[in-house]
C-alpha cells in the first residue's frame, strides 16, 4: 500500500506541535517554580465595544489570509486524489448500483479517510501558520491589557498558544466570536438603560 506522504507530514507536524505546547507548559512551570511565585493578577485596561470589534477585525484578515494560503498548499498534496476518488464515485454510485458493492464500499472507505486526512493537515497547517504569527508579533490577549504592563513569560506563552489557536480555528470562528460579544454587550447596554428608564420613572 502506497504511503500518503501528506497525512504522514500532518502527523509529523501535529507531533511537533504537541511537543512545542508541552515544552511551554514546562518553561512556565519551571518559572514559576524557580521564582516560587504565581505572577501578580493583570489590570485590565477600560476596553469599548469598537475595540473588541477592532481587535476582532484584525484576526478575522489574517485568518482568512492563513486559511487562502492554507488552501493553496492543502490543493497541491491533496485536490489529485480527491478529483480521482469523486470520479471513482460517480461511476460507481449510480442509480441501482447495489450498496454492499465491495468495489463502491472500498472507494467510499478511502474517499472518507482523504478527507479526514485532509481537514488533519489543513488545521495542523493552520495551527503552525497561526503560532508562527502570534511569534511574530500578533497577541489577542495582549490587547487587552495596558501597553506599559509587564506581562512576563507566563502570559505572553499563554496568549502565544491562545492566538495561534483562534487563527487556526478559522475566520468563520473569529465571525463568531465577535457576533457572541456584540450581542452580549447590546443586550447588556439594552438592560443598563431600561433600568434607567424605569429609575426616572420611579416616583
Amino acid at each position: 500500500m502506497a504511503t500518503d506522504w501528506p497525512s504522514e507530514i500532518a502527523n509529523f507536524v501535529g507531533v511537533a506541535m504537541a511537543v512545542v505546547v508541552a515544552a511551554a507548559f514546562v518553561v512556565v512551570t519551571y518559572e514559576l517554580v524557580r521564582h516560587w511565585a504565581v505572577p501578580s493578577a493583570l489590570d485590565f485596561k477600560a476596553f469599548k465595544l469598537e475595540d473588541f470589534v477592532g481587535l476582532m477585525a484584525w484576526l478575522f484578515a489574517i485568518s482568512l489570509l492563513v486559511e487562502r494560503a492554507i488552501e493553496v498548499v492543502v490543493a497541491m498534496f491533496r485536490e489529485e486524489k480527491a478529483d480521482r476518488l469523486d470520479a471513482e464515485l460517480k461511476v460507481l454510485d449510480v442509480p441501482g448500483a447495489a450498496p454492499t458493492d465491495p468495489k463502491l464500499l472500498e472507494v467510499r472507505k478511502l474517499s472518507a479517510a482523504h478527507t479526514a486526512g485532509t481537514k488533519q493537515l489543513a488545521m495542523t497547517i493552520g495551527f503552525a501558520g497561526g503560532i508562527f504569527i502570534s511569534l511574530g508579533g500578533v497577541r489577542a490577549l495582549h490587547a487587552l491589557i495596558g501597553p506599559a504592563l509587564n506581562t512576563g513569560r507566563v502570559f505572553t506563552v499563554a496568549d502565544i498558544l491562545v492566538t495561534g489557536a483562534v487563527i487556526a480555528g478559522g475566520s468563520k470562528g473569529i465571525h463568531q466570536l465577535a457576533n457572541a460579544y456584540t450581542g452580549f454587550m447590546d443586550a447588556l447596554n439594552a438592560r443598563t438603560a431600561k433600568a434607567a428608564a424605569d429609575a426616572t420613572k420611579t416616583p
